[in-house]
């Protein structure tokens, strides 16, 4: 009997043991995990099911579990438009364009026991929706991933006040205006000479914001604003409050869609992808045809959310045909998009239409942050002037500007990126009339980047140039395409540093060129002659 209880004993430690070892085994091969924490919950549309839920200006928590020890972790953000944005992209977000440099800025990092817990701030550049966070190891490439919702804050109304706000389009009052229409704003009976704050919902719940107005002595304003076209079409709501009064006031109003109807005999088609679909992270090849023999062709692109992105203006060759190449990254929604071409001198206008699909996080380095999208990367004749060229063959960048103008002969800067480490480059300029100038060979450094000053020994006319830089081993081949005014022609020397891809018109305010977003440029201050098809980034 003793005997038999001590192998009963003994059966019984023996699977209990057995037990524990396979709940530790579990645990050690179990998949990271990514517990996302939030001060309320509603209904993720990704999933079905409930999910934590937070608010605008608010915060939540991520809780991981599972990586490595000391581990570097990747942390991204899906939006609920599709677009992907790494932590700190957010924190440069504007609520239009939302083109942050995309930094691939240091990770996260786990403790000794594979854990990581940190809390992130919601703005109110985030959309209403549902969001998909991914946090990817580095060493063990473990993924998780959390669902977030960022939902609406439910409040009491405001108190009942007197005050009033209508916004209407201007010389119609009607409340619904289309793409660069101006909207009148009023307000009355606030308190007499009160700071009243302004502010705009958008139809995905984002804020833009607004400067402040002061009421008059009986308590009225009068402000204006104009919607480009690179704002979302749909409902918008006006909110103005007294900032002495606590006077709070609201004003529905709808941003339309023009319409443009497809006329004349031209053709325009996505050549490639054959499907006429590419992930966020691809891009697409368009081509035209049948439009008047070298006539500039207006090119714009539009979002799902009926947004435009203006594309530089082409030129048809002598056989009335271009192409262009464009560039896409996850800084864009998924979604369906067009491309919209219209001859300046003929007006045949054709639309082509594109599926853009998830893709993934491919982050910049800090040292070549990401250029603006979409962005034409090649094409029958280059690019719009003051438009850094990408590479037609690889990862190599370049971009060209004007270091002096003042001289007896021009001096321009090359910088260039992404060719082989201690490659010797070959940089030449072509002339509007062919002639081709050898300008250095420079070798690049061992991170494949270089920067050089070039005294062109002459002072440019007026007309288009290249710039070309081409890789002796890796062949990799960059054309910089751009115009030169004469020196005493407006805006002859080019901006000190690359400018930005600005949206619905030029922007010439002080610091624009350091800004990833659009500016509500005032008319006065845009200082362009030409036709929009022809607006440039310095006008």
């Amino acid at each position: 009997m003793k005997s038999r209880s001590i192998v009963r004993i003994g059966a019984i430690l023996a699977s209990v043991v057995g037990l524990i070892a396979v709940f530790f085994a579990y645990r050690a091969s179990a998949a990271a995990v990514y517990i996302v924490r939030g001060p309320t919950t509603a209904v993720c549309s990704i999933t079905g099911q409930s999910a934590p839920a937070t608010f605008q200006n608010s915060i939540f928590g991520s809780e991981l579990h599972g990586f490595l020890d000391q581990e570097g972790v990747t942390i991204s953000f899906q939006f609920p438009d599709g677009r992907i944005f790494s932590p700190d992209d957010t924190r440069l977000l504007d609520g239009v364009v939302d083109l942050p440099p995309h930094f691939a800025l240091p990770p996260y990092r786990t403790d000794v026991a594979g854990d990581l817990y940190f809390e992130f701030p919601v703005t109110n550049k985030w959309p209403y929706g549902c969001y998909r966070l991914t946090a990817v190891g580095q060493g063990s490439r473990q993924t998780a991933v959390g669902y977030l919702v960022v939902t609406p804050r439910i409040g009491p109304p405001p108190a009942p006040s007197p005050a009033r706000l209508a916004v209407w389009n201007n010389g119609t009052f009607n409340a619904f205006a289309f793409h660069d229409d101006l909207v009148n704003i009023h307000g009355a009976n606030f308190f007499p000479n009160e700071v009243v704050s302004i502010w705009i919902t958008q139809p995905d719940g984002t804020v833009l914001d607004y400067p402040q107005q002061v009421a008059s002595d009986i308590g009225n304003f009068q402000s204006s604003f104009i919607f480009t076209n690179a704002h979302q079409t749909g409902k918008y709501t006006f909110t103005a409050l007294g900032t002495f009064s606590g006077y709070q006031v609201f004003a529905p109003f709808e941003l339309r869609a023009r319409s443009s109807t497809p006329s004349g005999w031209a053709q325009l088609r996505v050549a490639f992808p054959a499907q006429s679909s590419t992930r966020q992270n691809g891009g697409v090849a368009i081509t035209g045809a049948l439009f008047s023999p070298g006539e500039y062709v207006g090119l714009w692109m539009t979002l799902p959310n009926n947004a435009v992105r203006s594309l530089p203006t082409q030129i048809a060759d002598g056989n009335g045909d271009f192409f262009v190449v464009i560039d896409l990254d996850e800084r864009l929604p998924t979604g369906r998009y067009s491309i919209t071409a219209k001859g300046v001198s003929s007006g045949r206008l054709q639309i082509a239409s594109f599926e853009v699909t998830p893709g993934s996080f491919q982050p910049a380095p800090a040292s070549n942050p990401a250029g603006p999208v979409p962005a034409v990367v090649t094409s029958n004749v280059g690019n719009q002037p003051g438009f850094s060229a990408l590479t037609t063959t690889g990862a190599a960048r370049a971009s060209v500007t004007f270091v002096d103008r003042t001289r007896a002969t021009d001096i321009v800067r090359v910088t260039g990126s992404g060719y082989a480490p201690d490659e010797r480059v070959g940089i030449w300029m072509t002339f509007p009339d062919g002639a081709v100038l050898g300008m250095a060979e420079v070798t690049a450094d061992s991170s494949g980047a270089f920067s050089i000053d070039v005294d062109l020994g002459v002072v440019l006319a007026a007309g288009r140039y290249r710039v070309s830089a081409q890789g002796v081993e890796s062949n990799q081949l960059v054309i910089v395409t751009f115009d030169v005014a004469n020196r005493s022609a407006p805006g002859a020397a080019a901006p000190p540093a690359a400018p930005i891809q600005t949206l619905g018109g030029p922007t010439n305010l002080v610091g624009a060129a350091g800004n990833p977003g659009p500016e509500q440029t005032p008319r006065d201050q845009q200082r362009c002659t030409e036709p929009e098809a022809f607006w440039s980034p310095n006008c």
